[in-house]
């Protein structure tokens, strides 16, 4: 047995779908003449709501309580990342602050990545390099 819906037509010309606390003629709060003050109180509250929630303050922590200095190394990222896991679980910070850290973390994860890989090639290249000139003296 489906639920009873409310019996108002919405401006689009689609039944409304309310379930939920129906007058006794069958409207709900939002299309029931009879509770129209409590509906725009309800808008209302529902407005200051979500306009404190949007202009909220993100949740941040002071310098002193981050884990060290900047992150330099791909062992700096790790650090950072599983500090930044850790206080959004606890609620040390914020997922918006959360969210920007970790896009930092990243970007400069694939740039250390990128210059370990070039050191690498270049040690590589040195010890090539050496080896031709022992056999060689004369190409130093």
């Amino acid at each position: 047995m489906a639920a009873e819906r409310c019996r108002a037509i919405t401006d689009a010309g689609e039944p409304c779908d309310v379930t939920a606390q129906l007058s006794a003629e069958g409207y709900c709060l939002w299309h029931d003449p009879q509770r129209r003050p409590q509906a725009q109180r309800a808008r209302a509250k529902g407005g200051t709501t979500s306009t404190a929630l949007r202009g909220r303050q993100p949740k941040t922590v002071q310098p002193d309580e981050l884990p060290g200095g900047p992150p330099e190394s791909l062992d700096d990222v790790v650090r950072w990342a599983a500090w930044t896991a850790h206080s959004v679980g606890c609620g040390k910070i914020d997922a918006r602050t959360a969210r920007e850290i970790s896009y930092a973390l990243q970007t400069l994860r694939f740039g250390l990545a990128e210059q370990r890989e070039v050191k690498r090639r270049l040690e590589r290249l040195e010890q090539v390099a050496k080896t031709i000139t022992a056999k060689d003296p004369a190409r130093a």
